[in-house]
């Protein structure tokens, strides 16, 4: 597991994600709910830099255990994914 520190909490992060998400196609939650509560449990602490990480890591990740087409489809579905999340927590914030 790779873990990433928002606020005062560590978040354990699970390697096998992108292959559910991307490849396998199972991922079973709602990636804009699950960001928006565990943003709200954690003060609002999410930052763009904390995106910033999460991306670097998953290009690392799409890197080194893959290649070919399917790794630049993987990388353009996870940058439109970041920005729609990380959109949608801060305009969620504004409206509280």
């Amino acid at each position: 597991m790779m873990q990433l520190m928002i606020g005062n909490t560590t978040w354990n992060i699970l390697r096998t994600f992108g292959n559910r998400f991307y490849f396998l196609k199972k991922f079973n939650e709602d990636p804009l709910k699950v960001h928006l509560r565990v943003d709200l449990e954690n003060n609002k602490s999410i930052e763009a830099r904390h995106f910033g990480i999460w991306l670097n890591l998953w290009y690392d990740k799409l890197d080194t255990y893959y290649e070919g087409s399917s790794v630049e489809l993987a990388k353009n579905r996870a940058r439109k994914m970041e920005t729609k999340i990380m959109i949608s927590i801060f305009e969620g914030r504004s409206k509280v």
